[in-house]
């Protein structure tokens, strides 16, 4: 329990995670009641895995990639990426509804954004090279 804010602190910490040998970073941040807050505390937490990455250490910063970040409510969701100088925030997507447990492909078309939004992250567009445009 953090004292400051009340909440839960819940991280996790890997030494590697081998997708193709590409470095990812995904960073979640949920929050039931403070957007906001949970906003501030995501783009923050991209911010110091910029400034702490090992190759930005070393002054190479030419395949570092990009950070990608999500801010969450549990039923509403927001995807964030930072390049090291830019914060770039998605409108909300919300992919919880009521009877989703019996609306399963309703779900799938028009409410599984973060499951695709996850998987671009984890895959080519995890790594960006400087003449790639996102769209």
């Amino acid at each position: 329990m953090d004292n400051e804010t009340g909440g839960r602190e819940e991280f996790v910490v890997l030494d590697r995670i081998s997708v193709r040998e590409k470095r990812f970073v995904l960073i979640v941040e949920g929050k039931r009641g403070s957007t906001g807050e949970a906003r501030k505390q995501c783009l923050l937490a991209m911010k110091d895995c910029w400034d702490n990455n090992d190759v930005m250490k070393n002054g190479k910063n030419d395949d570092v990639g990009v950070l990608y970040g999500f801010v969450t409510t549990g039923e509403d969701w927001w995807m964030i990426r930072y390049d090291g100088s830019t914060f770039v925030m998605t409108h909300k997507f919300i992919i919880v509804f009521e009877t989703m447990g019996k609306a399963k492909e309703m779900w799938l078309e028009k409410y599984s954004i973060v499951v695709d939004c996850i998987c671009y992250a984890l895959g080519d567009g995890g790594i960006m090279r400087k003449d790639m445009v996102v769209g």
